[in-house]
C-alpha cells in the first residue's frame, strides 16, 4: 500500500504536501474560518445539505433515504432491474448525498484545523457507505453518471486524508485495512464504468461524466493495466464526444446554460489532470473547450450571474463550497483563465475562485495574479452554429434562444423556449426563465416548468412548441428556427428570428417571427412579434418576472415594474389596445427543487390570418411618475 501511495502521491490536483502556509493562507482568505470548520461540525452530525435542504439524520446516514418525501428507495434490487419509484419520491436525493461531494468540507476542515475526527469522520463515512451499498445493488449503482461522480470525489477524498503514516505501526491494522478496502471500492467503481457507459444515439452530459470518472481513475491506478486501458478509453470518448455534442461556436448541443458550465468544468478537469499526468488532449480538443468557456464569459452578466435557459438540477463535478450561489459560473472561468494563460477569460473585477485553488494550486494562483482583467468591454454577439444571441451594454443584458430545442430535435434538458429571452439592467433580472424545480418526482410539474408558457414566448391555441414524450424527450420538434436578420452597433441591435412550430401542428398553420431592438444608450428593448398565416386563431403572449418585483397593469397602455436593485422601475409599454391582459401567480425556480413566486404577464388577443404586438421595455428614473 505505501508503494502505491509514492506511485499516485502526484497524480491528483493536490496531494498532502500542499499543506503549506502559503496555500493555507489563500485558502483562508477565499472561505474565511471559522465558517469551514462550522460546516465540518454539522458532518460531524450527520447532517447534510441538499439543494439548500439541510437534514439531519441522527445516528446514522441513509444512504437510499429521500428525505424531502421521507421515502425509502431500493437498497438490494441489482442495478439494472431497478426502476424510479412512482410515488412522488425523488431519487436524485439520495443520489445527491451518495455523490460524497461533502468530502471537501471534511478535507477544508481537515487541513485548516489538523483535527484528526474529521479524517475519522470520512472514513466512517465511506466505510458505512460500502457496507450498505453493495457492489452493483440498491438506487446508488442504478446510475453511471452517480457512480462516476462519487468516485471523482472519493479520489478527492484519499488525497485529503490517506497519509504514508497511515500503513506504520502505530497507526493501527484497523486503518490499514480501510485504506485497503477503500481502493477496492474504487477499482469496483472503475469496472462498473467501463461496463457501463451511457451510450445512446444521441449521447449527452451522462458519458461525458462517464468517461471523466473513468479517466479520474484511470489515472488512480495508472501504474496497473486496468488503469492504463481506463485512460486510453475515456480519453478516446472525451476527445470525440466533446465535438459531437457542442456546436461549433462552443455550445452543448443539450440547449441548457446549467449543463453547459457542468460539461465544460468536467472537461476542463480533466484537462487540468491530464496535463498533471502528461496525457495531454489535443489541440482539437482545446480549442472547443475554449470555445465553450467563451460562451460561459459571453452569457455571464455584469453582476456575474447567469441565465436560467434550458434544464438546471444544481449539478456539479466538485461542490467546493456548499455555499457557493449555483447560478454564478464566474468560478470555472477563474480555473480557465489561469490553466490557459488567457486573460480573456477573466471575469472582470472577479477574484481567484476555491475552484482554481483546489485545481491548480498556488500556481494556479501566480499566473491568475498576473493576468490583467480584460478592460475591453464585451460586444454583443451571435452564436451562429447554435443560434444563441447576446445582446449587452455596460448596463443591460439579454439572451434570447433562437435555436432547436435540444439535443437536434430530441428535447432532452432543452425547453419549449424558442424565442424566449431573459433580460438584465442594472442589477437586476427582470424578467426571467421559469427554471426546473423538479424532474421525475411530480411529472405535471415537470412538464409545467419546462412548458412554453413558462417561458418569455408566444404560444398559439394552448399548443406546445412540441409534445413532451416523456420527462426528457419531445415528440418531434419541428420549430426549426432560424435567424432571418442580425446588425450590431455601438448604439443598437436588431434581431428578426422566426420558428415553423404551428406551420406543423395546425391545420390552418402559421409562422411567428419575432423582432427585438436593443437600444443600448437609453436601456431600452422593444420585442416585436408578428404572427401570420391562414386561420382564426388564439395567441398568448407570456413575460415572466423575478421574484420580489412588483408588476402592475397602470392606465394608458402600460405596466409599471418595481423592486429591483435601484430605486429606478421598469416601464412595459405596448401598443395595441384591442387584447386582453393579465397579471397572474406563478412560480420561478431559482435552483432544483425550490420555487418562489413570482408574476407573469399574458397577452391574449383572437385574430384572423395575421396579428403584429409590440412591447416596450425601459428602464426608467425613480423621479418619472406613472
Amino acid at each position: 500500500m505505501s508503494e502505491f501511495i509514492k506511485h499516485s502521491r502526484y497524480s491528483f490536483y493536490f496531494n498532502p504536501e500542499n499543506r503549506k502556509d502559503f496555500f493555507l493562507q489563500l485558502l483562508s482568505q477565499i472561505d474565511p474560518m471559522p465558517v469551514p470548520l462550522m460546516r465540518a461540525e454539522k458532518l460531524m452530525k450527520n447532517t447534510i445539505t441538499v439543494f439548500g435542504k439541510e437534514f439531519w439524520y441522527g445516528n446514522r446516514v441513509d444512504w437510499q433515504l429521500d428525505f424531502i418525501k421521507n421515502t425509502r428507495l431500493a437498497s438490494k434490487q441489482f442495478y439494472s432491474s431497478i426502476r424510479l419509484p412512482e410515488n412522488g419520491a425523488d431519487v436524485k436525493v439520495p443520489w445527491e448525498v451518495s455523490r460524497f461531494q461533502f468530502v471537501w468540507t471534511l478535507g477544508k476542515a481537515y487541513w485548516l484545523s489538523g483535527r484528526i475526527s474529521f479524517k475519522d469522520k470520512f472514513m466512517a463515512l465511506a466505510l458505512h457507505w460500502n457496507q450498505e451499498n453493495r457492489f452493483c445493488y440498491g438506487i446508488n449503482w442504478m446510475n453511471p453518471m452517480e457512480v462516476a461522480i462519487r468516485a471523482c470525489n472519493l479520489i478527492a477524498g484519499f488525497y485529503f486524508f490517506c497519509e504514508e503514516a497511515d500503513f506504520e505501526k502505530e497507526a493501527g491494522e484497523t486503518v490499514a485495512n480501510f485504506w485497503m478496502g477503500f481502493l477496492i471500492m474504487l477499482y469496483q467503481h472503475g469496472l462498473y464504468l467501463e461496463s457501463n457507459l451511457e451510450y445512446t444515439r444521441r449521447s449527452g452530459n451522462h458519458l461525458i461524466a462517464n468517461a471523466v470518472g473513468l479517466f479520474m481513475l484511470g489515472v488512480f491506478f495508472k501504474h496497473t493495466e486496468k488503469g492504463k486501458s481506463w485512460i486510453k478509453t475515456s480519453v478516446l470518448i472525451l476527445e470525440s464526444e466533446i465535438q459531437r455534442q457542442t456546436y461549433p461556436d462552443g455550445v452543448n448541443y443539450e440547449m441548457s446554460i446549467a449543463y453547459h458550465r457542468m460539461v465544460t468544468e468536467m472537461l476542463l478537469s480533466a484537462s487540468i489532470l491530464a496535463e498533471i499526468n502528461q496525457v495531454p488532449f489535443s489541440l482539437r480538443f482545446r480549442d472547443r473547450l475554449m470555445a465553450m468557456l467563451r460562451f460561459i464569459r459571453c452569457y455571464t452578466r455584469p453582476d456575474g450571474s447567469a441565465p436560467l435557459i434550458g434544464d438546471s438540477d444544481d449539478g456539479r463535478l466538485f461542490w467546493f463550497n456548499p455555499e457557493e450561489d449555483f447560478n454564478d459560473h464566474t468560478a470555472v472561468l477563474s480555473a480557465a483563465a489561469a490553466f490557459f494563460d488567457k486573460r480573456e477569460l477573466k471575469f472582470e473585477g472577479d477574484k481567484f475562485s476555491e475552484q482554481a485553488l483546489w485545481l491548480l494550486g498556488t500556481n494556479g494562483w501566480e499566473t491568475f495574479q498576473r493576468l490583467r482583467s480584460d478592460s475591453l468591454q464585451l460586444g454583443s454577439k451571435q452564436f451562429e452554429a447554435s443560434q444563441f444571441v447576446i445582446m449587452r451594454s455596460k448596463s443591460m443584458h439579454a439572451i434570447i434562444d433562437c435555436g432547436e430545442l435540444g439535443k437536434y430535435g430530441w428535447g432532452g434538458h432543452g425547453h419549449n423556449d424558442t424565442l424566449s429571452f431573459e433580460l438584465w439592467i442594472q442589477g437586476t433580472c427582470y424578467l426571467v426563465d421559469s427554471g426546473t424545480y423538479c424532474y421525475t418526482s411530480d411529472r405535471k410539474l415537470r412538464n409545467d416548468f419546462r412548458s412554453t408558457r413558462a417561458h418569455n414566448t408566444v404560444m398559439i391555441d394552448g399548443l406546445e412548441l412540441a409534445a413532451f414524450q416523456n420527462d426528457f424527450k419531445v415528440k418531434a420538434d419541428y420549430t426549426t428556427p432560424k435567424i432571418v436578420d442580425w446588425k450590431s452597433t455601438a448604439d443598437h441591435d436588431i434581431l428578426v428570428a422566426e420558428h415553423d412550430a404551428y406551420k406543423v401542428h395546425l391545420s390552418d398553420p402559421l409562422t411567428h417571427n419575432r423582432k427585438f431592438v436593443f437600444e443600448k444608450k437609453i436601456n431600452r428593448l422593444t420585442v416585436e412579434d408578428r404572427v401570420y398565416g391562414n386561420g382564426t386563431h388564439t395567441a398568448e403572449i407570456f413575460y415572466h418576472f423575478a421574484p420580489k418585483l412588483s408588476v402592475e397593469k397602470t392606465s394608458y397602455n402600460k405596466i409599471f415594474v418595481t423592486g429591483g436593485h435601484t430605486a429606478n422601475h421598469l416601464d412595459v409599454d405596448y401598443e395595441r389596445t384591442d387584447e386582453e391582459i393579465f397579471v397572474e401567480p406563478s412560480f420561478f425556480s431559482p435552483r432544483y427543487g425550490v420555487a418562489k413566486r413570482n408574476q407573469v404577464v399574458r397577452f391574449r388577443k383572437r385574430f384572423t390570418r395575421e396579428m403584429t404586438f409590440k412591447v416596450i421595455f425601459t428602464l426608467s428614473e425613480a423621479t418619472k411618475t406613472r
